[in-house]
């Protein structure tokens, strides 16, 4: 298994019951959304809490946007400044995983220390009209 950043075709090569690093998926996520994930359910988007939030939001995006983007393809990137969390969704889930390890407990541009999680998609019915919308696209 390589430890280095994966590209698009790594996700082609890649069992279902393994992670990107070699570690066995689970049959579901973990109750805290932390560990290797589930081979049960294809997830590409990551909570990302802690995050500093004294900025603007438009700043704090392209600071997630520029630490995250360094692991792969951003699908979408939603940053809610008052709860000082953002999600990313990754366009590959070894690339996801890759960015999950790496900026876990790590900080952005200040000395928060982020809590890197695995994500559910939105379950909002707007979000889900969007995501619909932008695959028509």
């Amino acid at each position: 298994y390589r430890h280095c950043t994966p590209l698009g075709e790594d996700e082609k090569k890649m069992d279902a019951s393994r992670d990107i690093f070699g570690r066995e998926r689970h049959a579901s996520f973990r109750e805290d959304m932390g560990g290797t994930g589930s081979w049960s359910r294809e997830c590409r988007s990551l909570y990302v809490g802690r995050i500093f939030a004294k900025p603007s939001e438009d700043i704090i995006e392209e600071t997630v946007a520029r630490h995250f983007g360094e692991f792969g393809a951003i699908e979408a990137l939603r940053v809610l400044k008052p709860k000082g969390c953002a999600f990313v969704t990754y366009t590959a889930r070894c690339t996801a995983e890759f960015a999950k390890e790496a900026m876990a407990e790590q900080s952005l541009d200040h000395d928060e220390q982020l809590n890197v999680r695995w994500a559910y998609d939105d379950p909002n019915p707007r979000a889900k009209a969007a995501k619909l919308r932008d695959y028509a696209q």
